[in-house]
């Protein structure tokens, strides 16, 4: 399989993945038991999210047993043009207060692969064409009961240039939509950075709530055994 197919092959949740973000580096830490168990790049993503979030509504005396997400699905088939975007969005509620990572990250790939075998999916087109007619505070209102975006984008594999400067790194940043966060991996040249991007009316306090998702990162690494330790650009 070519990398470019088992790349769409591994976001579409067909294919293993043994790779997951460590300190902003995409590193193997699964073990073969993992890897034959076909645990995703997005379940050990969700799960790092959701592990925070579970910290975040706990230290604020407000802990609850699930989320609603909203997750990308790419329907891209081998026979789609590279460019351009082949995805949806589609929403469900994850665990958020299973301490065990281990536990929590099979249950999330458990949904993730139902989600992609959701039977609308091949009519998503014709829905979100249909969903544009509608005004946008419509639209926005059905959003509003989602908790939270999460999504893993697989990036460029070699570097770029801009003005004869190597690009470093990448950092993304989804728009909320109605949730109360997205937060968007992005990969570049072998390095995974994560965008946190929140509405201030529902998470008034977004440096606790990095700092959570940085130890619910950690937890999920630590499955793997020693590892760096997650860090933010620019921290000492």
């Amino acid at each position: 399989m070519s990398g470019l197919a088992r790349r769409v092959a591994v976001a579409r949740g067909d294919e293993p993945a043994d790779l997951v973000v460590r300190g902003g580096t995409v590193l193997s830490v699964f073990t073969r038991e993992w890897l034959e168990a076909d645990v995703a790049v997005v379940d050990g993503f969700v799960a790092g999210v959701t592990g925070g979030l579970r910290r975040y509504h706990e230290r604020r005396d407000a802990p609850v047993e699930t989320l609603r997400m909203t997750l990308p699905i790419s329907i891209r088939t081998p026979s789609d043009p590279v460019g351009g975007n082949r995805i949806t969005l589609i929403r469900f509620a994850v665990p958020v207060d299973e301490t065990d990572p281990a536990l929590r990250i099979r249950e999330i790939g458990r949904l993730c692969r139902a989600a992609r075998g959701e039977r609308s999916l091949p009519y998503t087109d014709a829905i979100a064409g249909t969903l544009n007619l509608l005004p946008h505070g419509v639209v926005g209102s059905m959003l509003k009961h989602v908790d939270f975006l999460a999504s893993n984008v697989p990036g460029l594999d070699a570097p770029i240039f801009v003005g004869g400067a190597r690009v470093s790194g990448l950092y993304p940043f989804g728009p909320t939509i109605g949730a109360a966060l997205n937060v968007t991996l992005l990969s570049y040249c072998g390095t995974c950075n994560v965008g946190i991007n929140t509405d201030t009316g529902a998470v008034p306090d977004p440096e606790a709530l990095t700092a959570c998702l940085r130890e619910g990162f950690e937890e999920v690494l630590a499955l793997g055994g020693a590892h760096a330790p997650v860090v933010r650009p620019g921290s000492p």
